[in-house]
């Protein structure tokens, strides 16, 4: 695995910045990062995962961390027919 990029950002219309890195597997791409915010004046910190293929298709996902004050986990992932399961 080589990361290709990494990328950082501040939001504008809130307290928040975001961190990312960009990935080549052996078989497609993964962005991983974290981001931290305001949401309706509570503080969130997220991490979140993408998988795709080599030609951008998304495979699966993966959000986990506190969204206003509460723990989140969500996982989501395309079958070989392409539809998605959580």
């Amino acid at each position: 695995m080589a990361v290709v990029a990494t990328a950082f950002w501040t939001r504008l219309d809130t307290e928040g910045h975001d961190c990312c890195r960009l990935v080549r597997l052996p078989d497609g791409w993964r962005l991983v990062g974290d981001a931290v915010f305001l949401h309706q004046d509570r503080p969130c910190a997220l991490a979140y995962r993408v998988d795709c293929t080599a030609g951008w298709q998304t495979i699966s996902a993966e959000v986990q961390g506190i969204a206003a004050g509460k723990p989140l986990a969500f996982e989501v992932a395309r079958t070989a027919g392409g539809h998605w399961v959580l």
